[in-house]
């Protein structure tokens, strides 16, 4: 009765096998192959690293010796504008608008002051002298960009940058 049942199952097995082979091409004629998708993403991406607060010094900067005020402006219309080094294929409008959704920080190509600023200092009497900056402040840092070759991510660009992210800034330094 095992032997019977187990031929009954096996003649059902083989019949459906030979019945959904027909329709795909059983009459000696190989099934076509399935259309293979596209499954690599086309997306590149950037990596920051060495992220550090940078100034732009956008006019000469004042003098003094201690114990004196010193003042400087920052005229209508001086630009800081961002910079970068690229080795391989990257535009710097990508490299800054990524990096300021990946680091946090408003970055831009340029920033122009609209009108005239001025800042002073007073130079301590421990110091030597002192001078003292006007401009903008904004972020440095390295980067790398990458994307899929042949579904497997590679790097295709790197280099550093420098971007302005906020203006005025006025910074004295001491000697």
């Amino acid at each position: 009765m095992k032997i019977r049942r187990a031929a009954a199952v096996l003649a059902m097995a083989a019949t459906a096998l030979l019945t959904s082979q027909v329709g795909a091409g059983w009459a000696g004629t190989p099934a076509p192959a399935p259309a293979v998708p596209a499954t690599c993403p086309a997306d590149s991406w950037y990596n920051y690293s060495s992220v550090v607060v940078t100034k732009f010094s956008l006019v000469r900067p004042a003098y003094g010796e201690p114990g004196v005020t010193i003042s400087i402006a920052l005229t209508a219309g001086a630009t800081a504008t961002a910079t970068a080094t690229i080795t391989g294929t990257a535009g710097i409008s990508g490299i800054v608008a990524n990096a300021s959704l990946s680091i946090g920080v408003s970055l831009s190509l340029s920033l122009t002051a609209a009108v005239t600023y001025s800042g002073s200092y007073h130079v301590p009497l421990n110091v030597h002298y002192a001078y003292l900056y006007a401009g903008a402040v904004g972020r440095a840092f390295a980067w790398s960009k990458h994307q899929y070759v042949n579904c497997i991510g590679k790097m295709v660009a790197y280099g550093s940058a420098r971007a302005p992210s906020a203006m005025p800034a006025f910074w004295g330094v001491n000697h």
